[in-house]
C-alpha cells in the first residue's frame, strides 16, 4: 500500500470511530409521581349541520388568485331563481333551473357546485360528489368555490360510508 492510500484508511477509519462513539450527555430519567384522576365532563359540541355550512357562499379574495370570469346574465337570473325555490324547499324546480344553466354554459363551476349542492340535499350521494368534482375541474384559481365542493364530496362521502 501506498503513503496516500495508508492516510486516506486511518483518515476513514478516525472519522468511522466518530459515529461509534457514545453522547456524553446522560438522559435524565423522568420522575413519576402520583397523580389524583381528573373527571373532565365532555361538553356538548354545537355545530352547524354540515349540509348548512357548506350552503354558505363566501369570498375570500385573499386566497382567490384568479378573477372569477363574467357570469352571463341569464345564468345569474337563473342561478338566483335556484337559490330562491331551494330556499323554499321545492329542490326539483331549483333543479331544474340549474341545470338549465349548466346546459348554457357547461363551464361555469358555480352552477356545477349549486347542483351538486342539490343532489347531496336530494340524498343522491354518489351524484353530488361526482358534480363538485366537475366543478372542481372548472374553477382553477377560486380557492372558496373549490373550498365548498370539497365540503360537498367529503359529506357525500361519508354518507355513501367511503
Amino acid at each position: 500500500m501506498g503513503n496516500i492510500q495508508k492516510i486516506t484508511f486511518i483518515i476513514a477509519l478516525i472519522m468511522l470511530s466518530g459515529c461509534l462513539t457514545k453522547p456524553d450527555f446522560a438522559l435524565s430519567k423522568v420522575e413519576s409521581r402520583p397523580t389524583k384522576p381528573i373527571s373532565v365532563k365532555p361538553k356538548p359540541i354545537k355545530q352547524k349541520p354540515v349540509v348548512a355550512a357548506i350552503a354558505e357562499p363566501r369570498v375570500n379574495t385573499v386566497t382567490d388568485s384568479k378573477p372569477k370570469p363574467i357570469v352571463h346574465p341569464a345564468i345569474a337570473s337563473l342561478l338566483k331563481q335556484a337559490l330562491e325555490q331551494q330556499r323554499k324547499g321545492d329542490l326539483s324546480k331549483s333543479s331544474a333551473l340549474v341545470e338549465r344553466a349548466v346546459r348554457i354554459q357547461p363551464q361555469d363551476p358555480l352552477a356545477w357546485n349549486r347542483l351538486a349542492f342539490i343532489r347531496l340535499q336530494q340524498s343522491n350521494w354518489v351524484q353530488a360528489e361526482q358534480l363538485a368534482l366537475k366543478s372542481n375541474s372548472f374553477s382553477e384559481g377560486q380557492s372558496s368555490l373549490q373550498l365548498r365542493n370539497w365540503r360537498i364530496i367529503t359529506e357525500a362521502r361519508k354518507r355513501q360510508g367511503k
